[in-house]
């Protein structure tokens, strides 16, 4: 359980340099794929609920993430075009 979380973690923190730092959309898309998977798997077979807890709270960092991403894009765009 203890690693599941630390990798789900660690993909998250990946996932979120990506889409901060270099205005990746699609590795961010394989990250959520990935993680609602683990989220599913986990409350149908009803073990390990904490990591289930654990990959919907990545998910939601990396929402947060792209959003951010999406408003900084957008900013810089409109200052570009003007």
């Amino acid at each position: 359980m203890f690693w599941a979380m630390m990798m789900i973690f660690i993909a998250v923190i990946i996932t979120i340099y990506r889409v901060v730092r270099r205005h990746d959309i699609i590795f961010p898309i394989v990250t959520v794929w990935a993680l609602m998977g683990i989220t599913h798997k986990r409350i149908m077979t009803g073990e390990a609920r904490e990591v289930a807890l654990a990959a919907m709270t990545g998910l939601l960092a990396v929402a947060v993430a792209l959003i951010v991403a999406g408003i900084e894009l957008r900013a810089e765009r409109k200052k570009r075009d003007s």
